[in-house]
């Protein structure tokens, strides 16, 4: 955790020391509910919050086009996940 908490304040996140156990918990319970498929909608929209933040701060200076966007992993995790919030765990 203290390397994640390093690696948000490098990027200027504020308050990098309670951003980072609260991300990682959304991160592992998120991930952990839609695993089992319990909540899949409420799990979701939370990780496509943390996906958007983290293109915007850490991956936004890469990308030049739109391609260079749908390229990226998490921009694909936040289709994916936007899928599950409208259509659910199916």
């Amino acid at each position: 955790l203290e390397g994640v908490t390093a690696f948000f304040v490098s990027l200027g996140i504020p308050a990098a020391h309670l951003q980072a156990p609260l991300v990682a918990g959304i991160e592992f319970a998120g991930g952990a509910l839609l695993l089992i498929g319990l909540a899949t909608r409420f799990a979701a929209a939370p990780l496509i919050g943390v996906m958007g933040v983290a293109i915007a701060t850490a991956l936004w200076s890469g990308v030049g086009s739109p391609s260079d966007l749908f390229a990226l992993a998490e921009f694909g995790y936040i289709v994916l996940l936007l899928g599950l919030v409208v259509f659910g765990a199916g």
